[in-house]
């Protein structure tokens, strides 16, 4: 990994990496939806709805369809080998 530092500054910057995703990786995309999506949006949702909308969005045979497609892109931010955020965007 390459430390970046700002002029004057000591902190370190890390790098993020941009992966894209393969029909191979749909549960790794449903274990990062898992981690990611709740802890913003989960007051946001009624008892329940939130877990229904996940397993309706994020199950591994909708996303295998998903990551197939190729008018789809998948993809994933990743810092220090970490996964951290993932996106998805369509071919126009």
């Amino acid at each position: 990994m390459r430390e970046e530092r700002s002029a004057g500054e000591g902190r370190h910057t890390p790098a993020v990496n941009i992966e894209r995703l393969l029909p191979t990786d749909a549960a790794r995309l449903r274990g990062l939806a898992y981690q990611c999506y709740p802890p913003f949006y989960a007051d946001l949702w009624v008892d329940g709805a939130m877990e229904r909308y996940l397993e309706q969005s994020f199950n591994e045979s909708h996303l295998a369809t998903e990551l197939a497609d190729t008018n789809l892109v998948h993809e994933v931010a990743l810092i220090d080998q970490t996964d951290v955020a993932f996106l998805k965007w369509h071919r126009r």
